[in-house]
């Protein structure tokens, strides 16, 4: 995302995340991440949006499918994104199992 102007160049510092299995039950796959929004070169929504076409041409050229029955949709899925005082902060499903497109659909009825 660098590359194409989403980002602005970031260090390892600059970037964190964390595994948010811990409130929703184990064996969901989804994760936390956080940034300096200075960092990000977009509004928050384009930003949200060029994740997601990221995602999925990352999942898509490196061969990664759900693998649940009658579920069309892409492995990694950006789930929320707000700021929090100088970070933008970002969660990201990884659709590896049911447990995890439970948590998905179950996110969606909130």
């Amino acid at each position: 995302m660098v590359t194409s102007g989403d980002l602005t160049s970031f260090g390892n510092d600059d970037l964190r995340s964390e595994q948010i299995a811990e409130i929703w039950g184990r064996g969901v796959m989804a994760f936390e991440y956080h940034l300096p929004i200075n960092k990000v070169t977009s509004t928050i929504p384009e930003f949200k949006e060029a994740l997601s076409k990221a995602l999925v041409t990352y999942g898509n050229e490196h061969h990664m499918h759900v693998h649940v029955e009658k579920t069309d949709r892409p492995v990694f899925m950006v789930t929320d994104m707000w700021q929090l005082d100088d970070r933008l902060h970002f969660d990201v499903a990884y659709l590896v199992n049911l447990t995890t497109v439970e948590y998905v659909d179950d996110l969606k009825r909130l």
